[in-house]
């Protein structure tokens, strides 16, 4: 498997940082921030960054996957990504994009 250059990727979180992520600093409103669980909070900022970079980084590497902290969250079966030989992203907004495999 050839791996992706990491200066591509760079890009590919910047880009969505400053789409999702910068636009909202500091200006999120309460509607726009909930629980995932008591005292985990998850902000749409999160949630948008999440599938910015789910269908960039997949588009980058095509076939891989993408287990992505908040659709785990909301549905466990996306950790089935793990099982077999494909390429999977793992990915939280707050961090950097992995590549396992």
């Amino acid at each position: 498997m050839q791996r992706p250059k990491f200066d591509v990727v760079e890009t590919i979180m910047r880009d969505a940082s400053e789409e999702a992520i910068l636009p909202r600093f500091r200006r999120l409103e309460g509607h726009e921030i909930s629980e995932k669980n008591p005292g985990d909070l998850v902000t749409v900022a999160d949630r948008e960054a999440e599938h910015l970079l789910a269908a960039a980084l997949t588009g980058l590497l095509p076939g891989s996957k993408v287990v992505g902290e908040e659709a785990a969250s909301a549905n466990n079966q996306v950790l089935e990504a793990f099982d077999g030989e494909t390429p999977v992203w793992v990915i939280d907004p707050g961090s950097s994009p992995t590549l396992a495999g």
